[in-house]
């Protein structure tokens, strides 16, 4: 989960699913991507003030311009049960 390069969640957009049309607010939008699937990173650069926030890019975005579209954060699971680096 997360926007790394090697790896970024993606979703695939369904213009008739209530919690997008919720989330996006945006019916253009959700109808001319409709079927595709898009990463977290193309939204972050679409519209960063909507998808990171006003506060995280006044907070994060101001001192480092790759946070400007991006997370400032890398979300890891562990394994309980097997050895994983860190």
């Amino acid at each position: 989960m997360g926007d790394h390069t090697n790896g970024p969640s993606k979703i695939v957009i369904d213009a008739d699913c209530r919690a997008q049309q919720e989330v996006f607010n945006d019916n253009d939008f959700l109808k001319e991507l409709d079927g595709q699937e898009i990463s977290i990173i193309e939204l972050f650069r679409s519209n960063p003030s909507k998808f990171l926030g006003e506060t995280y890019l006044e907070k994060l975005g101001e001192r480092d311009a790759n946070l400007q579209t991006s997370l400032s954060y890398l979300f890891k699971v562990l394994s309980v049960n097997t050895a994983l680096s860190i």
